[in-house]
């Protein structure tokens, strides 16, 4: 019991750290202050998974007020807030992550640092969704899958490439967006990324 609650805590760290990160440095942004170190960064976002993690167990959340990664939204802008009224800074060692500089720009509209926040949030999923689906199909599914719908190379080619046929081609995509929905189902995520 104890490992399968690890392992459920480690997927969940695993699928929000950057989002919750991106929106702890959106907050700080928000709040005047244009680059905080990466010290302050992780500080906060501690301090946002002890707020939705207690005592040994995630705190009760009403989900109808909205999705999660709202909610961990208005939490990392809360404990934002607080660190920055704390005084507590590690000023020295401020740097700009190119992944992140986006955030740095002065002229992003408030929409604009929600769209970054909630890409941030996707791309993550996407990494875990991917790591998932490995264990679910075969390598060249796996390949053939990513080439055609994440990098957007036409079928004929990949086909060429990999000396398939074109069929093989379309069944492997077929099948590995079908374990991606059972992935997605299994893990009740298709409400909270829109995915449906």
């Amino acid at each position: 019991m104890n490992s399968r609650w690890e392992q459920s805590w480690e997927t969940f760290f695993a699928t929000y750290k950057k989002g919750i990160k991106t929106c702890v440095r959106s907050g700080f942004f928000k709040n005047g202050w244009n680059h905080p170190s990466e010290a302050d960064v992780e500080d906060v976002a501690a301090k946002v998974f002890d707020a939705i993690y207690r005592d040994g167990e995630f705190i009760d959340l009403d989900f109808s007020k909205g999705l999660f990664r709202e909610l961990l939204t208005v939490i990392c802008q809360r404990k934002t807030v607080d660190f920055i009224r704390s005084g507590k800074k590690n000023q020295q060692n401020v740097s700009v992550n190119k992944e992140d500089s986006t955030l740095t720009d002065p002229a992003l509209s408030y929409d604009q640092h929600q769209e970054v926040e909630g890409a941030a949030f996707f791309e993550t999923f996407m990494e875990v969704l991917l790591t998932e689906l490995q264990h679910e199909v075969s390598p060249q599914t796996l390949q053939i899958f990513e080439r055609v719908k994440l990098l957007g190379e036409e079928p004929e080619s990949v086909a060429r490439d990999l000396q398939v046929k074109r069929g093989v081609v379309d069944n492997s995509i077929l099948k590995a967006k079908q374990k991606c929905r059972e992935i997605v189902e299994k893990a009740k995520l298709s409400k909270e990324f829109k995915l449906r």
